[in-house]
């Protein structure tokens, strides 16, 4: 498949990028182990405590809309994730991107902070992370309760959770409808590379009504425990 045509404006205009456009494989969510290709935007209004990618936080790196579909097309995956960081921090800059990507199936990961109607309508799949107590930040689940409403056959949610958010857990899932996917996952520090079988003890506990919810482990780290990029 090939990446459509841009125009002569668009090519002009810049995203600020953490790092190249890289191909890897999903590690979170229901889309779990699918080819991806990752295309990291900079700049976060988050600051996790135990967040992978810190070096995302940065101002980045200016790259051009048409070296970044350059560089999709040469990746050759039909699957793109835009990741962060936040993207929507960049949310003008982001849509004119994404009319270009129409060939392609695009997920947008986002911390469930900002709201961004015109961004949401353009892609395919949005992956929001909602934030727990550990991670010493707090997602805004009037975003969340809106997504749902709004965009509800294209939306999952995404939990990283460490032992002591597991009240907080048990509170939140219970305000997200049912038919909304749902991925608990072990925050891979606290838990370590066996979180998911007691995290999954946990669930099967309190949650074992619930028809879309998971228990997946961060994949990506356990591949790759050593490295922080690129993966």
């Amino acid at each position: 498949m090939q990446v459509s045509n841009t125009d002569t404006a668009s090519q002009g205009r810049l995203l600020r990028l953490a790092e190249e456009p890289y191909l890897s494989i999903e590690g979170e969510g229901i889309h779990i182990g699918k080819p991806m290709t990752f295309i990291r935007l900079a700049e976060c209004n988050l600051r996790c405590k135990w967040c992978d990618t810190k070096f995302s936080w940065s101002k980045g790196v200016e790259w051009s809309h048409k070296a970044i579909l350059d560089r999709v097309k040469k990746l050759s995956c039909v699957n793109v994730s835009i990741t962060g960081g936040e993207p929507l921090l960049q949310a003008a800059e982001l849509q004119i991107l994404l009319d270009q990507l129409v060939s392609r199936i695009t997920y947008l990961n986002t911390s469930g902070t900002v709201w961004s109607a015109p961004v949401f309508d353009k892609v395919d799949w949005i992956n929001c992370d909602l934030k727990m107590p550990s991670s010493q930040m707090k997602s805004d689940l009037t975003v969340a309760h809106r997504l749902a409403e709004t965009y509800p056959e294209k939306l999952q949610f995404k939990i990283v959770v460490s032992p002591e958010d597991l009240p907080h857990l048990l509170k939140t899932v219970k305000e997200i409808p049912l038919s909304i996917p749902i991925t608990i996952q072990p925050e891979y520090n606290s838990y370590g590379a066996e979180g998911a079988v007691d995290l999954s003890e946990w669930v099967k506990t309190h949650l074992q009504n619930h028809i879309n919810i998971r228990v997946l482990p961060q994949l990506h780290r356990l591949i790759w425990p050593s490295r922080d990029r690129g993966v």
